[in-house]
Formats: C-alpha cells, sequence, structure tokens
C-alpha cells in the first residue's frame, strides 16, 4: 500500500519522487510523514524520508507500514542484492526530549511559601432589599476549542552494526539515528562534522564519537572506552592534535555543542585529559547522566614521566573561552585523576565562560592534586560559577591523604554555592572569587594532615581572596 495511518500520524509514499522528468519513471522514491494535532482536520508535514543509499529507479515508497514508533518502507527496485532484488527501509519515531529548565546562575532557588492559615470571617446579617428588575442572563460565549499540542517525533534511521551506524552519519542528509542493537565500534571513533541526534534505546555503544563543528546530542545509551584507544579524535589536524594528546575517552568535541540526556558512562578512560568527555570551544549540557569509574590512565611509567602539563578531568574536561558547561541531576561515582599532576577526579574546567551544576551527587571521586571533585578554573574575564542543590560525599585524594581540597574554584567574577551538602570528604574547598553561599551544609569532613603546610585550614571550606 502507498498510505500508511498509525493513530495521528500518516506515512504517504511517493515511489517516483526525484525523477528527471523525462518521461522515465527513474525516481528514487521517497515517504512523506505527516501528523495532525486537531483530530484530522489538518495534517503537519513531519518529515520527508529517503533511502540513505538512495538511486535512481529505486522506488522508495512502493509499500509503506507504519505502527506505533516503527516505520516500514519498501524499494522494489533497489538492485543492492542483484537485479531488482528489491529492499525494505526501517526507521524509528523518536520523541523529541526537552530538559526541564532550571534557574539560571544569580536567581534564587524557588522554595515553596507556606499558605497563610485562613481565618474565619463572619458572614452579613443579611438585609431585605426591595424588588428590582433582573436584567436577563446572556451565556457566556465557549471558549473556541484549541487543539492540544502533541509532542514532535523524529523520524530517525534505525543501525544495528558499526558498518550501518558510520554510513549514516556520513551521509549528510543524516539528522537522526536509533540504535536497534549494541554496537562495537572498535578503537576508530565516529568522525560527527554535521549535527546528528541519536537515541540509543538503551542498548550500549563501545567506542568513541568525535564532533567538530557540529551539535551532537545523545540519548539513552551506554558508553564505554574501547580496549584498544581510551580517546575520541576529532577530525583533520584536530584529530591529529588529539591522537597525541589522547584525549576524551568516549566523546571529543571542538569548536561544536554536546548534549546528552540519560546516558550512562561506565569505565570510560582517557590518558591525558577527560576520561568520558573532552570539550574545546564548546557548549556541553549533561542531564541526568551517570559517570562510573570513568578515569584518567597511564599505559605506562615512562609516559606518566612525560605528562607533567595536563589538567585531567576524571570524567569530564571543558576548556576554552567559548566554553560552557552545564551538569542536571546527575551522578559521579568513583572518577579518579592518577597521582602527580591529576587534577579533577570527576570534573575540570578551564578557563569556561560559565558554569552550572545543579541537583547532582560527587561520590568516592579523588585525584592526585587538587579538586578530589571539582577543579573549576575560570581565570581570565567576567564568568560566572553555580552549583546549587548537589552533593559531595566520600571524595579524597590518592597522594597520602596531602590534596589541599575537594572542590579548587578560583578565577570565576561571580560564585553561587547553594544547597550544598559535603559529608565525610578528606580535606576542604578552595575559593578564590566573591561567593554567595546559602543553605548550605558541611559534616565530617576533615583535613588529613594537619600542619604540614597543605591543608592545616581547609578541613571544611577555605576562602582565599574571597568577598
Amino acid at each position: 500500500q502507498k498510505v500508511a495511518i498509525d493513530g495521528d500520524t500518516i506515512a504517504i509514499a511517493a515511489e517516483n519522487e526525484g525523477n528527471t522528468g523525462d518521461g522515465e519513471d527513474d525516481g528514487p522514491g521517497a515517504v512523506y510523514v505527516f501528523r495532525t494535532n486537531d483530530g484530522g482536520a489538518t495534517y503537519d508535514e513531519l518529515e520527508k524520508v529517503t533511502a540513505l543509499d538512495a538511486a535512481a529507479s529505486d522506488w522508495f515508497g512502493t509499500s509503506v507500514a507504519i505502527e506505533g514508533g516503527t516505520l516500514v518502507a519498501g524499494a522494489r527496485g533497489d538492485d543492492d542484492a542483484g537485479s531488482e532484488s528489491g529492499s525494505a527501509y526501517v526507521f524509528a519515531l523518536l520523541a523529541e526530549l526537552t530538559p526541564e529548565p532550571t534557574p539560571k546562575p544569580g536567581e534564587p532557588t524557588p522554595r515553596p511559601v507556606p499558605a497563610p492559615t485562613p481565618r474565619p470571617v463572619p458572614a452579613p446579617t443579611p438585609r431585605p432589599l426591595a424588588a428590582a428588575p433582573q436584567p436577563t442572563p446572556r451565556p457566556a460565549p465557549s471558549p473556541t476549542p484549541r487543539p492540544t499540542p502533541m509532542p514532535t517525533q523524529l523520524v530517525a534511521t534505525v543501525v544495528n552494526d558499526a558498518s550501518e551506524l558510520r554510513s549514516a552519519v556520513n551521509d549528510a542528509s543524516t539528522t537522526k539515528v536509533a540504535l536497534g542493537d549494541n554496537i562495537d565500534l572498535g578503537d576508530d571513533p565516529v568522525d560527527v562534522t554535521s549535527d546528528l541526534v541519536v537515541d540509543g534505546q538503551g542498548f550500549d555503544v563501545t567506542g568513541s564519537f568525535a564532533v567538530q563543528g557540529a551539535a551532537l546530542s545523545l540519548r539513552n545509551v551506554k558508553l564505554t572506552s574501547s580496549s584498544g584507544r581510551r580517546r575520541a579524535l576529532a577530525p583533520g589536524s584536530a584529530r591529529r592534535a588529539l591522537a597525541a594528546q589522547e584525549n576524551g575517552g568516549c566523546l571529543a568535541v571542538e569548536n561544536g555543542a554536546l548534549t546528552v540526556t540519560d546516558v550512562t558512562f561506565d569505565g570510560c578512560e582517557a590518558s591525558n585529559n577527560g576520561g568520558a568527555i573532552h570539550a574545546v570551544d564548546a557548549e556541553v549540557t549533561v542531564v541526568s547522566s551517570t559517570f562510573v569509574d570513568c578515569s584518567l590512565v597511564y599505559p605506562n611509567d615512562a609516559e606518566k614521566e612525560d605528562k607533567k602539563s595536563w589538567l585531567g578531568g576524571g570524567a569530564i574536561y571543558a576548556a576554552g573561552d567559548a566554553s560552557t558547561l552545564t551538569v542536571r541531576d546527575s551522578t559521579f561515582t568513583r572518577c579518579t585523576a592518577p597521582d602527580g599532576e591529576g587534577n579533577g577526579g570527576a570534573i575540570v574546567a578551564a578557563e569556561v565562560r560559565d558554569v552550572e551544576i545543579t541537583g547532582s551527587r560527587v561520590g568516592e571521586c579523588s585525584c592526585g592534586e587538587h579538586g578530589g571533585a571539582f577543579y573549576l578554573d575560570g581565570e581570565s574575564g567576567s564568568r560566572t560559577l553555580s552549583i546549587r542543590d548537589t552533593d559531595f560525599d566520600q571524595n579524597g585524594d590518592q597522594n597520602d591523604q596531602k590534596m589541599r581540597n575537594v572542590i579548587t574554584i578560583r578565577g570565576f567574577e561571580h560564585v553561587e554555592l547553594v544547597g550544598i551538602t559535603a559529608k565525610d570528604n578528606s580535606n576542604g574547598g578552595g575559593n578564590e572569587a566573591s561567593a554567595v553561599i546559602e543553605f548550605t551544609e558541611f559534616d565530617k569532613n576533615f583535613c588529613a594532615s594537619p600542619g604540614d603546610g597543605q591543608c592545616e585550614c581547609c578541613d571544611g571550606l577555605y576562602l582565599w581572596s574571597a568577598s
């Protein structure tokens, strides 16, 4: 059939779409997807769907079916497996995810206001009134019903292995991909150079993505570094530079944007910066995600001696004047940066524009130098750091418990710490900025080596040059 309907969604096939107009039926074909939100009175075009390997006379759309979240289109003229062998293409309809808005830095966290206790009001004594003519009541006009807005859906190409994923990403017309199985990418990262949405649909990916000058949105997937290469590489000159530095165990992004939602990073590793994520001059947003056992590791002692200039970031490393880092409702557990020069067991933000961390938990994270949990450096310019409603529990260091603090903050023009709970951490937090601290609790934090010049005064919170 050429038309398929499922609820409020309709798919219409146009198997000769794109023909040359010379009288030959040689179009590759297409399928148009529409949706109604007013009971069928009107339809809006959702997407024009074509085959990834479209070719003349494929007649993509010979038949079409749609049910639930799946769209299937037949192409009777496709000859990849022989003359007119035909093919069937499977696509997924994805619901667009939009994170709940959170207060911007500088705005107070809304708190419930108790309702006032109602007081009984004495009823007035009725007085007799003279009868008066009553106006004829007019019925109130009924409001014009408005159609209920429907969630935006995306038509996505379903991929089941590394080859299909690379082919889909390399096709410039592909903007949405859905996984149909677990995928092992091997040691070679997937290069993303145009905007892309990847819905993991709960499957696992072993390997890495490199984003250059584009926006990548990842959701509902579990990521693990490949065993052969603990890094992600960006294309071109950036790819070569990152190859030497070994940055980003699963994701590397440069001059672009990265959004991860409901993503689990499990055992991601790199040997320089960013065990899971490495971002340079990029906008990074992490929502409802989990980082477990992400770390920076040295392959051998010789390489350890050579690496004296990196900053760290066991889970996330973000740097550059154009970078912003937003983390919401996420968890960091046992993330580490090694001893020696290692900073930021969970996160390093170096010379970034703004940092916002909200509703998250950091537990059992450690490093060898500064910031067992976070190392946050605003360094130059006017920058804002906001950490709200976030718990720090049992974070420490690896260097004989002589690390200076669990949270290192410096260089930001304005710092907000609101609703913070810090418990059972070794050594305190350092801050060099103007600070607003509200609804914050410190419990059973300690300085491991008092009097050694390292942490003699920072077992709870250490403020340096702050106002």
